[in-house]
């Protein structure tokens, strides 16, 4: 019987320490950087043409853009679109291509913790990790990109998004 009461005590100090485990890391989530609910803008490709839309912190949405473009990457895409006095671009040139600190009305505050961030429905480009972030463009839902705008090939009926992320 005493072995019967040492195992119980052992096994309920196992199982405390677990259910303590897995509550801290729940409530560790994402490392704590989230989505913002602020200005985004999407880009949808759409065979030969590209839609871009601005959409504000309350939601409304405007077509800036609906035409062809000339790019391949995102990162081209953007400045594609910069040249065509879309939006204008905020960046610098690293090692592994484009660190974007301003798109249109997205814009990195680094004081604040906030920065560009970018979202897709590409499946191959998502974040599949803990550290994922979502945000949402219409019904779409997107995810944080384990991929700069200068890795991402865009694709034919995919969408990509330019958001903020607070860290």
């Amino acid at each position: 019987m005493k072995n019967f009461r040492k195992s119980a005590a052992v096994l309920l100090a196992v199982v405390f320490i677990a259910v303590l485990a897995f509550s801290l890391v729940a409530c560790g989530g994402n490392d704590g950087h989230q989505a913002v609910e602020a200005d985004k803008i999407a880009f949808e490709i759409q065979g030969e043409k590209a839609v871009v839309t601005f959409v504000d912190k309350d939601g409304k949405t405007e077509v800036v853009y609906n035409d062809a473009y000339q790019a391949y990457y995102l990162s081209d895409l953007i400045f594609f679109l910069a040249g065509k006095g879309v939006f204008t671009v905020e960046s610098t040139n690293t090692g592994y291509g484009a660190f974007f600190t301003k798109v249109g009305s997205v814009e990195q505050n680094s004081t604040d913790g906030v920065y560009v961030y970018f979202y897709t429905d590409v499946d191959e480009y998502k974040d599949i990790t803990e550290y994922a972030v979502t945000t949402t463009f219409g019904t779409k839902t997107l995810t944080s990109a384990s991929l700069g705008a200068s890795s991402m090939e865009l694709k034919d009926g995919k969408t990509y998004l330019v958001g903020q992320v607070k860290w």
